[in-house]
């Protein structure tokens, strides 16, 4: 889900919206919506910031931690 995106949730919820209907109306996710919606409820407005991302090392990095 784009910050876009995201950010049109969150109005809706603030609306009053819930989590499935708002995915129906913007023809999203409902899972993706659900988890927005519990991060929302839980940090409000904070719901907007992105996740940090799994971080993937290289194979040659990983050798050489390790030998």
């Amino acid at each position: 889900m784009t910050e876009g995106q995201r950010g049109a949730v969150v109005a809706l919820f603030e609306q009053g919206w819930r989590h499935h209907a708002t995915a129906t109306r913007l023809g999203l996710s409902p899972w993706a919506v659900r988890d927005v919606y519990r991060r929302w409820s839980l940090h409000g407005r904070r719901a907007l910031v992105a996740k940090p991302t799994k971080t993937s090392y290289s194979f040659e990095f990983k050798l050489d931690v390790v030998g």
